[in-house]
């Protein structure tokens, strides 16, 4: 992506979804250096995000699998302020809506603080969202 572009994004956005392919380790690690842009032009990282591990259905066979829900979490906890992790599959279309409801619900909460410092909901911040939680 043209880096310009990318800058522009990153000064207006106001919530972020990172992704990486959970067969491929590469596309975790590589993730940094976006993360980095935004810590340079998102003052203290303070952009709600949520970190998806796709291809949930291929990954399902562990010997494709290349990152592990410990990795997700050890990288949240370093790079994105312990943000939600949720593992989805955008060819079958699973727990793409629950994504995006996921970081819905931290803009909100990010645009009306006290409000949602009141409600009775869970904190999403550094919970592992996984299939279970959705098949309620």
């Amino acid at each position: 992506m043209n880096a310009k572009i990318l800058l522009d994004y990153l000064r207006n956005c106001n919530g972020i979804m990172f992704m990486c392919d959970l067969t491929r380790k590469h596309t975790l690690l590589e993730m940094t250096q976006y993360v980095d842009k935004l810590r340079r032009f998102k003052e203290g990282m303070d952009c709600p995000c949520i970190l998806i591990g796709n291809k949930i259905d291929i990954a399902s066979d562990s010997a494709s699998r290349q990152i592990t829900n410990k990795d997700m979490i050890t990288f949240t906890n370093i790079w994105l302020n312990r943000c939600p992790i949720l593992e989805t599959s955008t060819t079958q279309g699973k727990y793409m809506e629950e994504a995006l409801s996921i970081l819905l619900t931290q803009m909100r909460s990010a645009i009306h603080p006290q409000a949602h410092r009141d409600s009775p909901r869970e904190s999403t911040r550094n919970k592992v969202y996984s299939r279970t939680n959705f098949n309620k």
